[in-house]
This record gives C-alpha cells, structure tokens and sequence, in this order.
C-alpha cells in the first residue's frame, strides 16, 4: 500500500476519533498500584492482601509492618555504556537472518517458524535472561511457540511491576513456493528485542522492576501469541503495568517514529519525550491503542502500551518484504532509544498507571477494530 493511502487511513482515524461518543474516547485515572509478590502464575489474585487507599494494594504483611523496603544497592546502572555494546551490523545481521530463505518465511506452525525460535531463545539466553517457562524459553501452544525470557527487579518494592517488551517473529511463511521474507514485519522489530535483551542484560541485577522479553508467535494470523500470554503469564497480569511492542521499525523516514498508545500514561509519555530527544529522533506519540499488533491484547486489560512503528510501505505483506531495503541507521536509533527509555521505566520511582488519553475503537468500524494491517489487507 502507497504512503498516501497510509496516511488517508490515519486521516480517516483522527476524523472519525472526533465524532465518537464520550464512550469511545475515555480518560481512564486508574490508582496507583503497589504490587504484592506472584504465588502462582494465575492473574487477578492477592493473597493475603489488604486494600490501603487510595487503592493501593499491600500484602498482608506489609499491610501491618508498614511499605518500608531496603532500596536496592545500585539504582542507576550505566546504561550509556551498556548502550554502546550494541552494534547495528548485529541488528543488520538478525534481521538478515530471521528474512532468509533458510526460514521460508517464519509462518506459524511451519518448520521455519520453530528454527526461528530456536534462535532467538539462544540470544536471549546468551544475553543472560532467564527462561520463562521452567527451564524452558518457549511458551508451546497449539502448532508454535513464543519466545519468554525475564530480567528479575532487584528492588523489593517494586520487582513485582512487570515491564513487558515484546515483538512478533512470525510472517506469512511460505504460500505455494512464494517465500515471503517478512524483514520489516517484523525480523526488524524482533532484532530489536533481542538487542535491547543484549544491552539490559548487561545491567542484570540492577533493574528496579522485572523486565519480560517476548517473541511473539502468531501475530499474522489474529495476535494469537499475545492473546496466549495475557492467558498464560509468567507472572499475574495485574501486576504487568506497562506494555512495549516493536513492530515493523526498519522504515523509518528522518528522525521521526511513531509511538501509538504512548499517551495512555503520562508518566512513560514523558520517558519517550526525554529518550527520543537524548537519540535525536522526533517521537509521534498518540493515544490509539489499536494498530493491529500484540500491544492491543495488553490494552485490552487496561495495561499502558507503547508501539513503535515506522509506517507502512509497498513492500508491506510482499514478497519483495526483503533485508536489503531496510533502514539500518533508523533501525540502530530506534533500538537505542527504546532500550533506555525501557531502563528508564524500570527505573522510574513512580508507578506507571493508565492515566492519560486513548482512543477506545468504536464498535462496527473495521479499520479500528481489526487495525491498519487487516484494513489494508481487505481493500486489495
């Protein structure tokens, strides 16, 4: 689809945006949460919790004992020079990688899908996270498999604030002997994770909150790797405050990258701002939370998100999706922007909270309700 085609259908949004109802645009203030440690990987429970308002949520024996807590030894890291560890001709070469042939594609349930895997739980093994599932990386559902590994917080009141940071690495596959290579959707976003993985590992132990690396399964066909770990997670739900989706990063056009959703918190809106100026890129923050990638399914359970996109292009959902048109430079900048901005989060002495604006998709309106991607896909 052309630039001009992209930029109607944003057009069309912001327009229809204006003449919804008060039910369709909502501010949602949500209490500041103080979140008791997981006992099970079932969401929505607090044992032995008391609720201390203004809606905080203490355990039981912080409930009696007061939320006095040992701050951790080293909060601030050196993040810079974890920074400078990542090299774009090694995101250049995953992206390479993950768009060969060799995966035919990465599509969900096929051969290359799982070797992608395979080899992406090896970086984030060798980056030093630990599994997620057990002593296993791969969260197996159906025919496929995410990705999860995690950086445990060091601080005790705030390592049970799960950050999750995630990307899908599935494509179309293979259809009928057409490969299609899928290196901007997303073997670009998917690089990115990996290297942020590469640099916070870096600084293990002294991340403030538990970060969760995801390489989501199953995007292409309906976000069905993030709708199976909202399901499924390794730690509660509700204990996950905030959202970051990389997907299709590899166009970026100038400095500019747009971050949709990043205005349903106002405390991360304010992390962005600073992280973009400190890498030089011009940060388009909006507060839509579709988009038709996995950081809706996280919305959806009124999690803040953040999704890094670069736009659509002719190439989109193509063949010729190929590792030769990507920008590399935009590609490097953006990783390292979203990289700090994730430190800074992790961070951050405030708890992040679904405070800011955000458009609710309107029932009845496809473009909304299924994202850009599936729009585009039915007006072909």
């Amino acid at each position: 689809m052309g630039k001009w085609k992209f930029q109607l259908c944003l057009f069309v949004m912001c327009m229809f945006s204006s003449c919804t109802s008060s039910q369709d645009v909502e501010y949602r203030p949500t209490p500041r949460r103080t979140v008791t440690p997981a006992t099970s990987n079932a969401g929505g429970q607090n044992p032995g919790g008391v609720i201390n308002p203004p809606g905080q949520i203490i355990s039981g024996q912080q409930g009696q004992q007061g939320q006095q807590g040992t701050q951790p030894s080293n909060q601030s890291g050196n993040i810079q020079e974890a920074l400078a560890s990542i090299k774009q001709e090694t995101l250049k070469d995953m992206v390479y990688y993950l768009a060969s042939d060799e995966l035919q594609g990465r599509g969900t349930g096929e051969k290359g899908n799982d070797k992608a895997a395979e080899y992406i739980a090896k970086k984030f093994e060798e980056a030093g996270l630990q599994p997620g599932k057990g002593s296993s990386f791969m969260q197996k559902f159906d025919s496929s498999q995410n990705v999860v590994g995690f950086l445990p917080g060091n601080d005790p009141q705030k390592k049970n604030e799960v950050i999750v940071i995630g990307g899908h690495f599935d494509h179309m596959g293979n259809e009928g002997g057409t490969i299609y290579p899928g290196a901007d959707d997303n073997a670009s976003g998917t690089s990115a994770v990996v290297g942020a993985a590469q640099v916070l590992g870096r600084l293990k132990g002294q991340m403030r909150r538990t970060l969760v690396f995801i390489a989501f399964t199953g995007e292409e066909r309906g976000l069905l790797g993030s709708a199976k770990y909202v399901q499924d997670p390794i730690f509660p739900i509700k204990d996950t405050h905030y959202m970051i989706n990389l997907d299709m990063v590899g166009y970026m056009d100038g400095k500019s990258v747009s971050l949709i959703g990043g205005s349903t918190s106002s405390q991360a809106a304010s992390l962005l701002k600073k992280a973009a100026s400190e890498h030089n890129l011009s940060g388009d923050l909006s507060g839509s939370t579709d988009g038709g990638s996995d950081h809706a399914n996280f919305a959806e359970k009124n999690i803040p998100v953040v999704f890094f996109h670069t736009g659509l292009h002719e190439n989109y959902h193509q063949p010729s999706d190929t590792a030769d048109k990507l920008n590399y430079e935009g590609l490097f900048a953006i990783t390292k922007m979203a990289t700090q901005f994730m430190w800074e989060l992790s961070q951050d002495e405030k708890t992040t909270q679904m405070d800011g604006f955000y458009l609710k998709p309107p029932s009845g309106f496809p473009m909304l309700d299924h994202g850009i991607k599936e729009f585009i896909k039915n007006v072909r």
